[in-house]
Formats: C-alpha cells, structure tokens, sequence
C-alpha cells in the first residue's frame, strides 16, 4: 500500500495561505452587503450569514489542521501523524460542502426565480456525495486509504463540476434567448452574459482541478489545497455577485436614459408622421 508523499505539504500549505486571503475579501465583502443592502429580505441575508459562518468555521479548522501538522507534531516528534488526517482536516470537508451547496442553491434559486423552471436537482448528487465523502473520511482516516470508496470523491467532484457548468451554461442561454426583452439594456447583457459565464467557468474548472489532482495523485497533498481555495472560489462568486447589482442597476438606469427628452420627442414625432402618412395612403387607395 502506497503511503502519502509528506514532502507535498507545502501544496497544503499554499492553498492555506491562498484561501485566508480569499477569506479576508470575503469578510470584506460580507460587510459591504450588509452596509449596502439592508432592504434585501431577510431570508437572503440569513443566507449570506450563514455562508460566513460555515466560510469562517472551515477556515479556523484550516488553520488548526495546518498548526497541528507543521508545529505540534514536528515538536513532539510525532512524524507518524503526518501519514493520517486529524479531526480538523476531516471536519472542514463538512462546512467546505454546505458553503458550495449555499452557493449552488443560490444561484439555482436566481434560475427557478426568473424562469420558472425548478433545476434544484443539480444540487442534491453533489450534496450527498461530499457529505457521504465526509463519513468515509472519518471512517479511514490515513491518507493511504483516500482511494477507498474513490467512486464517491469522483461523484462529488463530477457532480459539483457538471453542476457550476450547467448553471452557467443555463444562466447564459436564458439571458441570450432573453435578449429581445432587454434589447434597449445591450451593454447590460453582455455584462450579464460575460458575469455568468466568468464565474461558472472559474468555479467548474477549480472542481475539475481537485477532481484531476485527486484522481492522478490520491498520496499527494495537492488535491488537499485545491480543495481549500475551491470551496473560497464559490463564496466569492456568490457575493462578488450580489455585491455587483448596485452598479448593474446603475448601468441599467444609464442605458435606459440613452435617449434624451428632445431625441424621445423627436422619435415619436417621426412615428406619428409615419402612422400619418400611411392613413393617407390607405384613404387614396
């Protein structure tokens, strides 16, 4: 049985430290919305509470996994506990998995909101999967037996994959087939369009990466830190999205008003000069 390369700590460790600056910008901006969008409904709000809860719970077991393997365990001399996954490690898979989840139903609910059609299935396989996931961590600990049960990892992983990328690919096609109804707003669209795409882009390629990493280099630990900046990633697509609709309200007002009082009066003149003229041509026929 192979046994973990402990030398690929440093992979842990550097998405450690990418993840709590990423933490850092979500708390900034968790008090940006909160300070911006007191009208928002309070089950949202609950919501986004609740997203830094779990963001802030998985990131102090982070960082508790991280003491304990680089200083608690090289003082004590305690190399053999190197080769398994502490309580920590195994625990912050739990607040990892409903944070994505959040993030996930979220943007799912934005797509049931606007057009009516219910996806909320595309969150449930990658939901069962990482928690059944996380019971078979604390079942087999040691890093030598993640490629026990690998079929569920290769679910959760897919699953979140093919879900961040349905949802994009959804949210894209809607606004294009959509674009008749907002054809006045186009600079609106095309953020709009680009905005969905970007981040459901960016999240399905961080879920392929930890599935990629896991799959070719299960004793390695670079799975380990992918999976601490993926989980980072959705959160922060979440509020850069809510936080984004002040300015997408303004650039709406802008594009609305793109005509003037004169330009608006001068084009309905024109219409009214039309409809006339083709009275006339009716009543000489």
């Amino acid at each position: 049985m192979s046994l973990v390369n402990i030398n690929t700590f440093g992979a842990f460790l550097s998405g450690v430290i990418v993840s709590t600056a990423m933490y850092g910008i979500t708390s900034a901006q968790m008090v940006w919305y909160y300070r911006t969008y007191r009208d928002d409904r309070q089950i949202l709000k609950g919501a986004v509470g609740l997203l830094w809860l779990m963001d802030s719970l998985q990131q102090a077991l982070l960082l508790h996994a991280m003491y304990f393997y680089l200083i608690t365990s090289r003082e004590k001399g305690d190399f053999v506990a190197l080769l398994s996954a502490n309580w920590s490690v195994i625990s912050m898979i739990i607040p990892g998995e409903i944070s994505v989840s959040l993030v996930e139903i979220y943007f799912v609910w934005r797509i049931i909101r606007f057009w009516k059609k219910n996806y909320m299935f595309l969150v449930i396989i990658p939901l069962f999967a990482g928690t059944v996931y996380a019971g078979k961590a604390f079942r087999y600990p040691p890093f030598n037996e993640s490629t026990r049960g690998a079929w569920i990892m290769w679910l959760s992983g897919g699953g979140r994959a093919a879900t961040d990328l349905i949802i994009a690919v959804i949210m894209s096609y809607k606004l294009y087939t959509s674009r008749g109804i907002v054809i006045a707003h186009r600079q609106l669209f095309i953020v709009l369009t680009n905005y969905a795409i970007a981040t459901g882009t960016l999240t399905c390629v961080f879920a392929i990466t930890y599935l990629i990493t896991y799959v070719t280099m299960p004793f390695n630990m670079y799975y380990a830190g992918v999976y601490c900046v993926h989980t980072k990633i959705h959160v922060n697509s979440m509020m850069a999205t809510l936080n984004s609709r002040q300015s997408l309200r303004g650039m709406a007002g802008r594009t609305v008003n793109v005509w003037s009082d004169s330009d608006e009066r001068n084009r309905l003149d024109r219409l009214r000069q039309l409809r006339a003229s083709e009275c006339g041509v009716t009543h000489e026929v």
